[in-house]
């Protein structure tokens, strides 16, 4: 049987491929603590965004996958379960591919860490739960929210990237309806 984080992570990836921005959101933790990070740093810098995204910036990105995709193939390679002081750990190595609306290709592969929302039972169990009753507390909240990721690190080759991003614009304008703004120069 799976772990609870193993299945948010198959959970994840099944909503990927359906392009399902609700199904994402309903994975990702919604206390405040959500981060998305960019890596590397220069694809961030390349494509004009933060680093470091909270939940309502990411969901924004998410929410722009329908629109621009016809249909998305997102493969798990190999998946790593870890543990750290802080709760569950993914790794995962992956590839996506897809076609958008405007008739371009995707293919890119990823690294992704993905870190989960503390486990209550082990802070509760631990022989120094006490001094850290704050902590604890922390961890019930984000234990009463289920299995939730709590920061997603994202790796990604930057230069298929900005290549496709810079393509998809072009394609965008191209196949815009005549007086859009889009298709207006």
């Amino acid at each position: 049987m799976s772990s609870p984080a193993r299945q948010t992570i198959d959970a994840y990836v099944a909503a990927m491929n359906a392009l399902s921005y609700d199904g994402v959101v309903a994975l990702l933790a919604d206390d405040g603590t959500f981060t998305q990070r960019v890596r590397p740093a220069s694809l961030a810098k390349s494509l004009g965004t933060k680093l470091d995204k909270n939940r309502e910036e990411f969901m924004h990105d998410l929410r722009a996958l329908p629109d621009w995709f016809e249909w998305s193939d997102f493969k798990p390679h190999e998946v790593i379960e870890a543990k750290d002081q802080e709760g569950d750990i993914i790794f995962m190595h992956a590839s996506a591919t897809g076609k958008t609306k405007s008739g371009g290709a995707y293919a890119n592969e990823y690294h992704f860490v993905f870190r989960f929302m503390p486990d209550v039972r082990q802070c509760l169990l631990s022989s120094d739960a006490f001094p850290k009753l704050d902590q604890c507390t922390e961890t019930v909240a984000g234990w009463m929210q289920g299995n939730k990721i709590r920061s997603i690190d994202e790796f990604a080759v930057s230069a298929v990237i900005i290549d496709f991003m810079k393509g998809e614009m072009e394609r965008q304008k191209v196949n815009a309806p005549v007086g859009s703004k889009e298709g207006s120069a």
